[in-house]
């Protein structure tokens, strides 16, 4: 069983991109968009358009800017449900396959970089992935479909 905390967005990061780039068959997130801008720039994103092109599946909640729009466009063109959170978000989780997770609480909008320290929980622990699962769900239906005001905003 991995369990490991990670401390700063640096390896937050790689953390998240070797979720990704190991995931088969699932993936799904929910990211603050001072988060989200830094894994665009980042460019964590890069293997989900051939992870989706081969029958992937991945969901995400996040909100929007002009600057995450366009990677968020090419993410939904690939074949991502992204949905757009009415409030805030202050939490950060990612799940692979329905096994392994990275997690964090974020609750500050401020611009971040690889060296802002952060505390986030690596597991593979099927009961705290369930859990994160489960607190996805409620957020997705609490969402809204977001694809139409990622279009509207990439187009500009």
């Amino acid at each position: 069983m991995v369990r490991s905390v990670v401390t700063d967005v640096k390896d937050l990061i790689a953390t998240s991109s070797y979720i990704i780039e190991a995931a088969q068959t699932s993936i799904v997130w929910r990211a603050p968009l001072s988060l989200l801008s830094l894994f665009i720039r980042c460019g964590v994103f890069k293997s989900s358009k051939t992870f989706l092109e081969g029958g992937g599946s991945m969901r995400g909640v996040t909100q929007i800017s002009p600057f995450s729009a366009g990677p968020m466009h090419d993410l939904v063109q690939a074949g991502a449900a992204i949905h757009l959170a009415p409030q805030p978000l202050s939490l950060f989780m990612l799940v692979g396959d329905a096994l392994t997770s990275i997690s964090a609480f974020h609750t500050d909008p401020k611009p971040l970089s690889l060296t802002t320290p952060i505390v986030a929980f690596r597991t593979d622990d099927a009961i705290y992935v369930e859990w994160l699962l489960h607190d996805f769900e409620a957020e997705w239906i609490r969402s809204i479909d977001g694809s139409k005001r990622i279009r509207e905003l990439s187009n500009r």
